[in-house]
């Protein structure tokens, strides 16, 4: 009798074992792949939600296309906005005029660097982030949020690109 208590004891364990790390292999989630941008990206299957008084889906906050500042056809539809500010009652005060960057536009820009001798950029990884500092600057004046940087090897150099977002 003692032996069956043994055998069952075993038996159950066993089973029990068995369900717990069968199911050990369904519980990854998204979210721990590391492919951040597609576990954010919208969904077809994600939830709406719908003014019940016109039935129409409320629209969430839209992302604006990026403009890759370095392409030419899209370098040459950037519209910057040029306002006058009005002058205060001090008459000494002159009329200013500014670029105003548009919040939430997203630019991605670029700057070729080398490591070392290169005939076609005397850039390092430094001075090509103060470049792209001031082309980010030159965009977003109010601001801006680096989304991503990466680079990408160009006939023995590299291109050092920045995606950003205006504030």
């Amino acid at each position: 009798m003692n032996h069956c208590h043994q055998y069952l004891c075993l038996l159950i364990s066993c089973l029990l074992c068995a369900t717990t790390l069968a199911g050990d292999a369904f519980d990854v989630d998204d979210a721990d792949s590391l492919n951040f941008e597609a576990f954010h990206k919208p969904k077809d299957d994600s939830i709406k939600i719908y003014n019940t008084e016109t039935g129409k889906i409320l629209g969430g906050k839209k992302r604006r296309q990026t403009i890759k500042t370095y392409q030419p056809e899209e370098a040459s539809t950037l519209k910057q906005k040029t306002v006058a500010i009005p002058p205060s009652d001090v008459p000494t005060q002159k009329v200013a005029e500014t670029n105003l960057s548009i919040a939430g536009q997203r630019y991605e820009i670029r700057q070729r660097y080398a490591f070392g001798e290169s005939q076609n950029t005397s850039d390092t990884p430094d001075t090509a982030i103060n470049s792209l500092y001031k082309q980010m600057i030159k965009y977003c004046p109010q601001g801006w949020t680096k989304e991503k940087e990466w680079s990408v090897p160009i006939e023995g150099d590299f291109y050092l690109h920045y995606e950003f977002t205006c504030q």
